[in-house]
């Protein structure tokens, strides 16, 4: 027993990690933190939050502050989506980064997840999946966003539209 611990142990150490190899693209990034954090958190229904939708303002504030850049929970609710909220995640790499949390009325949960990256940084949209969720990401003006749940393509790609909609309606407000 001792011997498979210490095996195991020297395996994993010898493992490179995401962060640690420079040639990992930051869509992959991307797509392991958001694909891992909707498993974790989604499934939580008492605690997939940190900071409840009531208090949008002070998480809006919160995760701007954290990130460094503006951060606004989108607004899905054209699409059957209520925000429950948001917290503070972290990246593999120890940055922060903002998870906005969704549901509709049938008790499916939507992931949102705005990640600070390179200012430099752009990436077209690309899907992702793992086991029942699936989702899309891309990168813009170096902000890494995700979206992941239990739906269909196309209620995805309705739901990057709102996104990519909001994210230039906010930038042209605050620029």
């Amino acid at each position: 027993m001792v011997g498979l611990g210490v095996g195991g142990a020297a395996g994993w150490s010898l493992t490179p990690s995401a962060s640690s190899d420079p040639a990992r693209k930051p869509t992959a990034l991307l797509q392991e933190v958001a694909l891992a954090t909707y498993a974790v958190y989604s499934p939580d229904r008492k605690h997939p939050i940190e900071v409840p939708a009531e208090e949008r303002d002070q998480l809006k504030q919160w995760l701007s502050s954290r990130l460094h850049r503006p951060v606004v929970p989108p607004d899905l609710a054209r699409l059957g989506y209520q925000l429950l909220g948001g917290r503070l995640i972290a990246t593999d790499e120890g940055s922060p980064a903002a998870l906005f949390m969704y549901e509709d009325r049938g008790g499916r949960r939507l992931s949102v997840m705005a990640v600070p990256m390179a200012p430099d940084l752009h990436a077209a949209q690309f899907d992702m999946s793992q086991n029942a969720a699936n989702g899309c990401g891309w990168i813009d003006k170096g902000l890494g966003y995700a979206i992941v749940g239990t739906l269909p393509d196309s209620d995805l790609e309705r739901a990057a539209d709102q996104i990519k909609a909001d994210t230039k309606t906010h930038s042209a407000q605050s620029g």
